[in-house]
């Protein structure tokens, strides 16, 4: 069945109004995400178009001015998704719910959400982490903004809405704490033309940025391997105590880990092959940076100060300016630090951009061409990278 251009015409232009703006629910759409929901909720009067079975006459397209898709999966209509997306609106407005509750969702900030437990404190041997049952609340905000990072790193987040939304906040006069890649941070400086009192950014030492088109694929690989949705992925599994070197993610409620150099996707990462072509020749990768505080992984920490290799991982924070360096009074007040020489922190990226893997282009070019798990095989044996991209 296909729909006719004639009832829906009629049935659009009757409810249309001003204000208006339509939606076709088709699976040719842009892909619906958090930071869509809050740019539509500010829109005063929404019109769904669903399609049903094979969809619409083509001319209906017309019609629209946006074309939604909730995934990469078959429906018999469109009526499910225009639910879903007007459940991710209507929890956005005024007096739905709380301000507060929506500012910690999943992707509000582009990072998945932290982990969280209910009674007994002991489950199968499985326990609750002691800071949750601490009481400290500082300490608390503290460990699960950790896990969220954790759970994103190597994955640049999606910023769409992200800079006109910090605006928002800040012209409201209300804090804003900005972390982000250089080049991101440096982006949100020209973005608001004008400082910010109560703005603090903080950049990162970043080796570079990943191609989302093989995090996505990776993704589906892993739930097609194992049957299942993924809904958690840790980067750097701490729990081990090996510095991070063991990553592990969540299907279906089922843990999985391996080691970080026996990753996939990750040694496609460290051998530089899906990094973006323009971090090979950033112009961050210096100590002056436009950011508040830089932070990142301190390599080397086992040379400088021993006693505190204790597998955790141990963190470099450079504070740029008088407004990072007076938040810094405060914070140091609660962290095991010591002051360092500049040459005693100063990371390769510090110094220069992360090198280029010589056959990038022909890599990518074989991702593009082939199925992923075809594309795995040829480039991958049990030892790793086959000879010919090692």
């Amino acid at each position: 069945m296909v729909l006719m251009p004639q009832p829906v015409f009629d049935a659009v232009e009757h409810y249309k109004k001003e204000n208006s703006k339509v939606i076709l629910v088709t699976p040719q759409g842009e892909t619906w995400k958090q930071q869509k929901a809050y740019a539509f909720s500010k829109m005063e009067h929404l019109i769904f178009i669903c399609g049903h079975y094979e969809g619409f006459d083509e001319r209906i397209r017309t019609l629209a001015d946006y074309e939604i898709s909730i995934g990469d999966y078959v429906l018999t209509g469109g009526e499910l998704p225009s639910m879903v997306i007007t459940d991710s609106i209507v929890r956005l407005l005024n007096g739905v719910i709380k301000e507060e509750s929506h500012m910690e969702d999943s992707f509000h900030n582009n990072l998945l959400d932290y982990p969280v437990y209910t009674k007994p404190t002991i489950f199968r041997g499985m326990k609750v982490p002691d800071v949750l049952l601490s009481g400290h609340h500082a300490n608390i905000e503290k460990w699960r903004y950790e896990e969220q990072l954790k759970r994103t790193k190597y994955v640049q987040s999606n910023l769409n809405g992200v800079y006109s939304r910090i605006e928002e906040l800040l012209k409201r006069d209300q804090w804003v704490l900005f972390c982000g890649t250089p080049c991101q941070a440096y982006g949100l400086k020209l973005f608001l033309k004008k400082a910010y009192e109560k703005l603090i950014i903080v950049d990162l030492i970043c080796y570079g940025v990943p191609s989302p088109g093989i995090w996505s694929s990776y993704v589906k690989y892993l739930e097609s391997r194992h049957g299942g949705r993924m809904t958690d992925f840790s980067f750097r599994d701490k729990r081990n105590k090996d510095n991070g070197h063991t990553c592990s993610y969540v299907i279906d409620g089922k843990e999985y880990a391996e080691s970080l150099h026996r990753n996939l996707y990750c040694k496609m990462y460290f051998t530089n092959y899906i990094l973006r072509p323009s971090c090979h020749e950033c112009k961050f990768c210096t100590v002056e940076r436009a950011g508040d505080f830089t932070i990142g992984d301190f390599w080397g920490i086992e040379k400088v100060r021993p006693e505190m290799d204790d597998g955790m991982g141990t963190s470099v924070v450079i504070a740029h300016t008088d407004k990072a360096k007076k938040v810094w009074e405060e914070v140091k007040k609660g962290a095991d630090w010591f002051e360092c020489r500049e040459e005693e922190v100063l990371q390769p990226r510090l110094n220069s951009p992360t090198g280029v893997a010589k056959r990038r282009r022909d890599f990518m070019r074989l991702y593009r061409l082939l199925p992923f798990e075809r594309f795995l095989d040829k480039v991958f044996d049990d030892k790793g990278l086959k000879g010919e991209w090692r």
